[in-house]
């Protein structure tokens, strides 16, 4: 293979182009893993809204057993796995899962639409 010196300025120009383009989205990459980690703010906003559908379910579900699943129980544990999630998404699945509990079909979780734009 000829060295980089003796390719035409053509081919020597989209190699450039090439590797840029290249080192762009790799930055973007990391700048998007970042972006999904979550931080303190966010953490605290995922336990509050866990604490509300507790406090929903207790004031107004049908069943005031809950189909015998102990929901203060699950409200510890689940709190819990907020506080070790890695990512805004994963505080949601937690969510999700401590209602999935009570395996009810009309009981379920619709998160807050995202408001992040990605260009």
């Amino acid at each position: 293979m000829p060295s980089s010196l003796h390719l035409p300025f053509a081919y020597r120009l989209v190699l450039i182009m090439l590797v840029t383009t290249a080192s762009q989205m790799a930055v973007q990459l990391v700048t998007a893993q970042t972006a999904s980690q979550i931080n303190a703010h966010d953490r605290e906003l995922a336990q509050r809204i866990l604490s509300q559908v507790h406090e929903t379910l207790k004031h107004n579900y049908y069943d005031p057993s809950f189909h015998g699943v102990d929901i203060d129980a699950r409200l510890s544990k689940y709190s819990a796995e907020i506080k070790s999630a890695n990512t805004f998404q994963a505080a949601y699945r937690t969510i999700e899962s401590f209602l999935i509990g009570l395996n009810d079909s009309h009981t379920i979780f619709i998160p807050p639409p995202n408001s992040n734009r990605v260009k």
